[in-house]
């Protein structure tokens, strides 16, 4: 089978019922992902990933995990960048989990003799597939930049869908597809405008404070208005004019495609405004020296003449072991050019246009990220934490 990172080789973990559970050790050039297994006298459990939350010790995420597998707590309790594997030695299922956004990839395939469930779409490919393009799929990607709904770009082989409970059966049919959660839009119209953006600052703060809980933290800080926000909510003591981490964990950088970029000028100021220490780069030619690693992480899934950073992840390695960004704050707080009811309810603030400027700089409130695998973006920030930790990547094959 081939997978991310061609030189790699496939181990097997153990037989699960008729089929095979395989993994690959992390590499210098993909990093996989962070795996937690476990078992019981029904269940065998993997989680690929990384749970948020005040209580992450190894036991209570055992613990939740086993819940939620028997049906006793629901799957949106689990924040973080996920997929959750289990395989019932009883009724000889396998249930797999995604999480709200989708942001680890599962895929599946089958043939009629053969199936796969897998975090590898190279893998799937491999075992299964005709390897018929989606033409379909095609154009979406191409019109887009990225897939519409479930497809890749083979019409036998597709995506497990965020928020969504799968089974399938021992020869790696679909049982059953269930969604578990859908995300929802319901506005307080009785708060005043100064009210909610005060929430919204509350809510940022909550999101910043367990971001910045651990470890050294990289801060990407673009000039825009999303990474201005982030480091403008990062707390600390105010010393010598500027705001800095007691513990001189936080390191910022930016880029830039010349020595004189305004972009990288820019994003200095602001970090020197909240004292971080700051590291420019000049972006030079790189994609084809680092195309396996890229294709590795994104398996072609999105344009990759767009991934700057992998030019500066080494150095991204030896200062962090996370990233903080924040992302698609233009998409969750602008007003689209659309006017927005405000107000009390009745009507006697009349209609206010939304101004995503005023309502974050009111705020003040932005949040983190790490290098490597990832939780949804929250939809009241906008931000997520990503992390570069050593794991794997998990393959059932038929």
């Amino acid at each position: 089978m081939t997978g991310r990172v061609s030189a790699a080789s496939w181990h097997c973990s153990h037989d699960i019922g008729s089929r095979r559970a395989l993994y690959r050790a992390p590499g210098s050039k993909w990093k996989g992902f962070r795996c937690l297994q476990f078992d019981n006298e029904r269940w065998e459990v993997w989680l690929l990933g990384e749970l948020y939350g005040p209580e992450c010790s190894a036991r209570a995420i055992k613990g939740l995990l086993l819940d939620v597998v028997e049906g006793r707590r629901a799957a949106c309790e689990l924040k973080g960048h996920w997929l959750l594997f289990a395989w019932d030695t009883v009724n000889r299922q396998l249930h797999v989990w995604t999480d709200r956004f989708g942001t680890l990839h599962a895929y599946h395939a089958q043939d009629g003799q053969r199936a796969v469930v897998s975090t590898c779409f190279h893998t799937a490919a491999a075992v299964v597939s005709r390897r018929s393009l989606d033409w379909p799929a095609l154009a979406g990607f191409f019109g887009f930049g990225f897939f519409p709904q479930d497809r890749t770009f083979f019409d036998d082989v597709r995506v497990l869908r965020p928020a969504t409970h799968h089974v399938f059966d021992a020869e790696g049919k679909v049982q059953r597809v269930q969604r578990y959660w859908d995300w929802e839009h319901k506005p307080d119209w009785t708060r005043s405008y100064d009210d909610t953006v005060s929430e919204f600052a509350a809510r940022f703060d909550q999101v910043m404070a367990d971001l910045l809980r651990q470890g050294r933290i990289a801060l990407p800080v673009s000039g825009g208005l999303d990474s201005r926000c982030t480091v403008a909510a990062i707390p600390g003591d105010k010393e010598d004019g500027g705001w800095k981490m007691k513990d001189g964990r936080l390191w910022s950088y930016s880029y830039g495609y010349t020595d004189d970029s305004v972009e990288t000028r820019i994003s200095r100021q602001v970090a020197e405004a909240r004292g971080l220490s700051f590291m420019p780069f000049t972006i030079k030619p790189y994609l084809f020296d680092r195309l396996e690693q890229v294709v590795a992480a994104v398996e072609g899934f999105q344009d990759v003449t767009q991934c700057r950073q992998a030019a500066v992840v080494d150095e991204l390695r030896q200062h962090a072991d996370y990233v903080i960004a924040a992302h698609w704050g233009d998409v969750w707080l602008d007003d689209m050019g659309l006017v927005s009811k405000i107000g009390d309810g009745r009507g006697k603030m009349g209609w206010r246009r939304c101004n995503r400027s005023r309502i974050l700089t009111s705020a003040s409130r932005p949040s983190r990220r790490t290098t490597g695998r990832f939780d949804g973006p929250c939809p009241a920030s906008g931000c997520f934490r990503q992390r570069r930790f050593p794991g794997c990547r998990f393959t059932t094959q038929g």
